[in-house]
């Protein structure tokens, strides 16, 4: 049973580029980037509400190979998609609702004024 819940872990951390061994201490580049990422998290809260959605993804990869990857990422979508924020805005306000024009500002950089120099 330890020895197939490894084999689902390294076959999930391996779609993640990270590289899983006993005997080798080998990180790659995407693990080093997904860390950078925990620890530029907003707020703390934030970092444990994704760990607890990463580790329900490792357990549904171990329990149900494919099926649970993709069971698992519709969750994580649907969480994401349907909780609220402290203001009441959904999470990928942007796009859901549809609004142009805050959503071209986060995606396109303008120029500054001169003042702001």
């Amino acid at each position: 049973m330890l020895k197939e819940l490894f084999k689902a872990t390294a076959a999930a951390a391996a779609a993640t580029g990270i590289a899983l061994s006993l005997n080798n201490k080998t990180v790659s580049a995407p693990a080093v980037a997904a860390r950078a990422v925990n620890a530029a998290k907003p707020s703390y809260e934030l970092g444990y509400a994704f760990k607890l959605c990463r580790m329900m993804l490792i357990v549904l990869i171990a329990l149900f190979n494919l099926w649970g990857f993709i069971a698992g990422l519709l969750i994580t979508t649907a969480l994401i998609a349907f909780n609220s924020t402290v203001t009441g805005r959904c999470y990928l306000y942007p796009l859901i609702p549809f609004d142009w024009q805050k959503l071209s500002g986060l995606l396109i950089r303008k120029k500054l004024n001169d003042k702001n120099n």
